[in-house]
């Protein structure tokens, strides 16, 4: 599952390389407009707890092996509580703004759908944050995708 495009390496990230993801946890955080505070100790916990179940990824792309991804997406895969039917949902999918625009994002996408499949989903569920405006549903749209639902939150 080892994507290369030029120097770009696109790879799923093992349990002991979640780390690397705190610096682009907090810019997502920093961006998304999300309620609450991005905790470094608190994701890397609970994705290894995830990644212990092997029922999550997060799939990072490196333009420079050295340093963290300059993108990643991470997601998990459950039955659905209703029929039973494998879905993958995505939890998060974040490209540096210095390298949107040259596909990074499309490449991470395409390889969590190709995870999906391996896993045996037959369904994916990816979000849209308010924040991104209509460009993610459009492109969610063009790739087969339907809006399902509208989430609203209320700080109590």
């Amino acid at each position: 599952m080892k994507v290369e495009t030029s120097k770009t390496v696109i790879r799923p990230l093992g349990i002991d390389e979640l780390e690397l993801c705190i610096e682009g946890g907090k810019a997502f955080y920093e961006q998304s407009c999300l309620p609450g505070t991005f905790v470094p100790e608190l994701f890397i916990e609970n994705w290894k707890r995830l990644f212990d179940l092997n029922i999550a990824v997060i799939i990072g792309a490196f333009v420079d092996p050295n340093i963290s991804p300059s993108g990643a997406i991470g997601g998990i895969v459950y039955p659905d509580v209703n029929d039973g039917v494998l879905v993958a949902t995505e939890m998060f999918w974040f490209v540096n703004p210095l390298e949107r625009n040259k596909y990074l994002g499309v490449r991470l996408f395409r390889e969590f759908e190709q995870w999906a499949l391996s896993k045996g989903a037959k369904r994916i569920i990816m979000v849209a944050l308010a924040t991104n405006g209509t460009n993610v549903s459009r492109f969610y749209e063009l790739h087969g995708f339907r809006m399902l639902e509208t989430q609203f939150i209320k700080e109590i």
